[in-house]
């Protein structure tokens, strides 16, 4: 089965019961009265006593969720113990997003509202912490004289954690105890055999299990299947204290007022499918959305030819982003799905049993889950069109399932596969057009690779193809193609979307004009479906680039640029193209598709698969896994909660420029050079190294090294500007020169999380850079207009040319606008273009993207003298990092290279698809 992800729903309350006897009543106020009966036995369960957990909120816009993960408690038979109270508490509802953020963010995403689902996800109070069930273990009286038992000290276990979690064999640690200088220290352990043993007596979490599964057909080998209890799995995640602020449980609709009242989506619980589903169980049920991933991955280094088939679950409750960090632990690996070989003479049938075998497996591991669906539920058959078609195939064609040549032949009318028992035709509300949710790492990234970049090699050649990229200007951070594309291999995720960056302006001139559009609609499609908030508007602008791509794809066919092994294809037969039609309908129904990405599980096979896996001796792998996994887990959980004890667990951290920023502003760092380093216009964050480059150069040297004449006479106008001084002169000669500047910025769409720092370029010619190497900007022109929610509107395209900051002479005192960084930048102009979509005339120009390529259109601006266009500008006005594609036309000019392709091209392209946040801020300025 091939990358298989799928979103199935678990209802952790049933129909009100009594959890002493059992006995099930119509309401919960029912089920009160039954226990305080004087004279019923149940009444004893309101002796035990129980701290209530408040659940107050975190609205910031990085904690989000419930202040206490008690509440978590599940109320499914026989599988969770539950507490109740004499009035049920009820977990209150979360914001769907976070507060927004001042300025810009305020008056662009203002005016938001949450609606919750009433009467939902209620408690009868907490169960076990974490914490409760680590001081619950066998050896907790050991553990109160010593935490690290049953090693005797914190530094011990640190040393048997790293040999545990390391890739060293047993014999390996065997020798390394050996060693005179370990001896000497007096540890508790002596062999690797005993190390091991003592690893086994830690907390451990959900237990594997195997069972050897009999088959219709033969097999080479026997077939086993090693799993866990999925409930187990879920609680697991449920009492994970890094994702317990993460996890919300109250379905809610999101509303946005801007010119109009439209809905938002972003996370599962936004969507119509969590809303309906809440509505078809009990009052006060909590819904728990379960995501499984499966995919086969090979496990053999170079030959072999080994591969293992993992199942990872996961819960679509858990806040998307915090779900994609794979450091958070959010997926679990529920089982290892066998991989039979069939003894039969016909591949198809292989195949058909195999995917069975699949369907069987799944059966099994998933009858928890549904045993927890169905308690208590009445419902209608959800399934009705794909069970109805395999009830004709059985019924109506009297064809047994086991007549594999028949069946399957009969099965392929119905666009089905030949599995005659789905796993999900008995869990209530699992409806495959719901729960098969589009996935953009294999349904958009390895699509666009497969096929877009196909069609443009096959419609401009390879060796056109590779020179083209090869002559983009690299950028520090960013993969450059010097050798081009067409010869890459071991292609992966991070390969597609960097090709996608560049594709539309690289083709762009030497492709027909349609086939440029269709193209440039596949990928406006691409990058909006990868938006982490997508309002109603946005959907809209899904579908109309799908409808655009379709309206424009005859001339991909006309240009002979798809292409099979036997020649041209006339056709569209294209299973992914095809799925694209449900991504704006399934957006409205599970939330934004880019949190069903498979990124996460994908790198998820390198640990839980891969890594174990070359850690055995490659014979039973299956169960060296499972051992490996097993104990990395009591490892990961003991450091989780010894750390949590003595309050030093730690978290993850990344660079804030913001907070420094702001730190500075305050003078909490009263050793601060001045100006300060790092500083914040509120859209970006800018931060320049504590020493420059160049220091103490005087202007005529500096404009002789960087090749700018007019830098001597554009200081003198800015300084004149600027200050009071009524001299013809400058107030200083000399200046500091910086060559990088990190620019940070936030994303585009809620909670506006930071994103990772870029590194602008300023750099002199030098012997790897002839001409120099300057990056692109964008910078603002009009402080009324706010990046990037204006778009183009107050802003403008430059190329840093130098980053400086002036030395004063003695006598002059420092004023504010001159003791700053400054920049010396050389301007862009858009070239006027006629497009009715944005000016809604057919002979209007303006500055309007270019409709074609839907970039806008660039050169060089020049002064009368037709020198290029200069100015000094404050460095806190930069927006942007932008690529500048220069404009290559049908047949790229053989003489450029990455170094020169900027400086001696005439016309350039605004790449929007650089990256997401500046596509977005290009696209959707009027969206939302």
């Amino acid at each position: 089965m091939d990358d298989y992800r799928a979103n199935f729903f678990l209802k952790t309350i049933s129909m009100p019961r009594c959890h002493r006897c059992s006995r099930q009543f119509k309401t919960r106020s029912s089920v009160l009265k039954h226990i305080n009966q004087p004279t019923s036995s149940c009444r004893s369960m309101r002796t035990h006593k129980f701290t209530r957990i408040s659940n107050s909120h975190l609205i910031s816009s990085h904690r989000r969720g419930l202040e206490s993960m008690g509440d978590t408690a599940m109320e499914i038979q026989d599988q969770f113990q539950t507490f109740v109270f004499d009035q049920p508490e009820t977990i209150a509802a979360h914001e769907g997003i976070p507060e927004p953020l001042p300025d810009a963010h305020t008056s662009q995403h203002r005016q938001m509202i949450t609606e919750d689902f009433p009467g939902a996800a209620q408690t009868f109070g907490t169960g076990p912490t974490f914490l409760d069930k680590f001081n619950m273990d066998q050896y907790a009286m050991e553990r109160t004289t010593n935490l690290y038992y049953p090693f005797a000290s914190k530094e011990e276990w640190e040393l048997a954690s790293f040999l545990l979690l390391s890739k060293l064999s047993m014999a390996a640690i065997n020798q390394m105890l050996s060693l005179q200088l370990i001896r000497r220290v007096g540890l508790s352990f002596r062999n690797a055999r005993d190390l091991r043993g003592r690893a086994e007596t830690l907390p451990n979490g959900p237990r594997w299990k195997c069972r050897t599964l009999h088959t219709v057909y033969p097999t080479k080998y026997p077939v086993h299947l090693f799993h866990r209890n999925p409930i187990e799995c879920i609680q697991a995640l449920l009492e994970n204290p890094v994702l317990k602020n993460h996890i919300h449980f109250t379905p809610l609709h999101i509303f946005q007022f801007a010119q109009e009242q439209m809905r938002v989506y972003s996370e599962w619980w936004t969507g119509d499918a969590a809303w309906s589903m809440q509505g078809q169980i009990p009052p006060g049920a909590t819904l728990l959305g379960t995501i499984l991933s499966s995919d086969k991955t090979s496990i053999s280094v170079m030959t072999g030819g080994r591969a293992a088939h993992p199942l990872l679950i996961s819960l679509a409750n858990i806040s998307g982003d915090v779900r994609a960090h794979s450091s958070n632990h959010a997926f679990v690996l529920l089982a290892l799905l066998p991989i039979p070989k069939f003894i039969h003479k016909n591949q198809k049938i292989r195949g058909v049993l195999e995917n069975r075998l699949v369907h069987e497996c799944l059966d099994i591991i998933t009858q928890p889950l549904k045993k927890a669906a169905e308690i208590g539920v009445m419902m209608t058959d959800p399934l009705a069109n794909t069970l109805r078609d395999l009830q004709k195939i059985e019924l109506e064609s009297h064809i047994h399932p086991w007549d594999l040549k028949t069946y399957t032949k009969e099965a392929m009318k119905y666009r089905l596969n030949g599995v005659h028992r789905p796993f999900f035709r008995d869990w209530p509300m699992s409806e495959p057009s719901v729960f098969l949710t589009p996935e953009l790492l294999h349904h958009e990234h390895k699509y666009a690779w497969d096929h877009d970049v196909i069609w443009c090699r096959n419609a401009i050649g390879d060796a056109e193809m590779d020179f083209r990229f090869s002559i983009l200007q690299p950028h520090t951070g960013f993969r450059h193609f010097t050798e081009g594309i067409s010869k890459l291999k071991q292609v992966t995720g991070r390969e597609h979307r960097d090709v996608q960056r560049y594709l539309v302006p690289v083709v762009a001139d030497a492709v027909p004009k349609r086939f440029l559009i269709a193209i440039r609609a596949s990928m406006n499609f691409r990058y909006l479906a990868q938006a982490r908030v997508i309002n109603e508007r946005a959907c809209t602008l899904l579908q109309t680039s799908l409808k655009e791509f379709h309206d424009s794809k005859a001339a991909i066919l006309a240009a002979g640029a798809r292409q099979g092994k036997r020649g041209p294809i006339n056709n569209w037969h294209i299973p992914k193209l095809e799925f694209s039609q449900s991504m704006a309908p399934n957006t409205r129904l599970n939330g934004a598709p880019i949190h069903w990405s498979a990124d996460t599980t994908e790198h998820a096979h390198i640990t839980e698969i891969k890594d174990p896996a070359r850690a055995s001796n490659n014979q039973r792998y299956e169960e060296q896994i499972c051992r490996h996994l097993d104990r990395t887990e009591k490892c990961r959980l003991f450091s989780m909660a010894t750390s949590m004890i003595e309050n030093t667990m730690v978290s993850g951290t990344k660079i804030d420029y913001f907070d420094l920023a702001d730190r500075l502003k305050r003078g909490e760092i009263p050793s601060a050079l001045r100006p300060l380093r790092t500083f914040s216009n509120g859209c970006v964050a800018l931060h320049v190294a504590h020493t420059p480059r160049f220091g103490r150069m005087s202007i005529d040297a500096i404009a002789t090294k960087f090749h700018i004449p007019d830098l001597k006479a554009l200081l003198s106008t800015y300084s004149r500007q600027q200050s009071a001084w009524s001299t013809l002169h400058t107030p200083f000669d000399k200046l500091e020169i910086w060559t990088k500047v990190r620019i940070q910025s936030r994303a585009y769409h809620p909670p506006y999380d930071i994103l990772p720092p870029q590194t602008i370029n300023a750099s002199p010619p030098s012997a790897s850079w002839p001409l120099g190497h300057y990056d692109a900007i964008l910078m603002n022109d009009n402080p009324a207009f706010q990046w990037p929610y204006s778009g183009m509107k107050g802003h403008s395209v430059a190329q840093l040319r130098v980053i400086m900051r002036p030395v004063l002479k003695p006598g002059f005192e420092p004023l504010p606008s001159l003791d700053t960084f400054l920049a010396y930048v050389q301007h862009f102009d858009i070239i006027p273009q006629v497009n009715p979509v944005f000016s809604g005339s057919r002979t209007r120009r303006g500055r309007f993207p270019e409709p074609s390529t839907g970039l806008y259109l660039l050169k060089r601006a020049k002064n009368a003298d037709q020198s290029l266009r200069g100015s000094i500008v404050p460095l806190e006005t930069i927006r942007a990092h932008v690529e500048l594609t220069p404009r290559l036309g049908e047949e790229a000019d053989r003489r450029l290279t990455k170094q020169t392709s900027l400086a001696y091209s005439s016309e350039f392209w605004l790449d929007k698809y650089f990256n997401k946040e500046l596509f977005f801020a290009l696209s959707l300025s009027d969206c939302y």
